[in-house]
This record gives C-alpha cells, structure tokens and sequence, in this order.
C-alpha cells in the first residue's frame, strides 16, 4: 500500500459485532459514493465461512439488506451498496491486485489478512474492523489509521 491510501479502523469503544460492522459498512458506502474516479469495492473477510449462518457478519448482512445478500456474495455475485457502487466478497487467500483503484472494508481483520492489503499497490481507501483488537496492533501503530465509531 502506498503512504497515500487512507486508512480507517473501528475504533475500539465500538464493542458489539453488530455496531463495528455498522461503522464500517457506513464509511464504506460513503467511501464509494465519494470516489471521483471508477473502483472496485472488496468485503474482505478471513474466509468465505465467515459468511456462514451462525457468524455475526452473516447476521448483520441479512439485517443490513436480506438473506440474498449472503447467498450472493458466497456465490462470487456482486452486491449493490446504497451508493450504487457494487461490492464483492474476497477471501484473504484469494485477495489479489487486481490492477483497478480499491476501496476494501476489512472485517475481522487479522495481522495476516493486513499484510496482504499492505501488499496491494492499487488500495485507495481501507477500512478495518477488527477481529480482537490484539491481532491489528502492529498494523495500528505502523500507519497511525484514522478510528471511526460512528455511522
């Protein structure tokens, strides 16, 4: 990641999965709605069964837009955000450089799924919703991001 991406994280006084996910899918559609030029929109998740029925991410989803909304995005289809940008499900391994400006909301981040984003030479935006807090310190302290807590 360049030193020009902005960079966001959930801050901690967010406790409960529920509201982390709701900053971060706040800033997140904001984001893409204020993105000047065409990009491509990531929900990066640790893997694809993040996804599954009894996770908290599946539970906000479904409160967020429906049950589809799960179903598509484990099915590689793309979701619609309020803004009108539409947004994917990758998966830490499979998360690449695709070459297009990024914006990616990364749930249940984790130090290894941020050394990939911090790879990536195309990210323009980054939003992080920590797993446990513990697990993104190092990414933390290294590029000082901007802590968000309300939507």
């Amino acid at each position: 990641m360049s030193k020009q991406t902005k960079r966001y994280i959930v801050s901690d006084k967010v406790t409960e999965d529920s509201q982390k996910f709701r900053v971060g899918f706040s800033l997140f559609n904001k984001l893409c709605r204020n993105a000047g030029n065409p990009i491509k929109a990531v929900l990066l998740a640790p893997t694809k069964h993040n996804l599954d029925d009894d996770t908290s991410l599946a539970d906000f989803l479904c409160g967020y837009n429906s049950r589809a909304i799960v179903d598509d995005l484990k099915e590689g289809r793309g979701v619609i955000l309020p803004c009108g940008i539409p947004f994917s499900l990758e998966s830490t391994q499979g998360f690449n450089d695709s070459g297009a400006p990024l914006i990616v909301l990364a749930v249940n981040a984790s130090a290894a799924m941020l050394a990939k984003v911090d790879e990536s030479h195309n990210i323009q935006s980054v939003i992080v919703v920590p797993g446990r807090a513990g697990d993104v310190a190092e990414w933390k302290q290294e590029w000082n991001p901007t802590a968000v807590s309300d939507f």
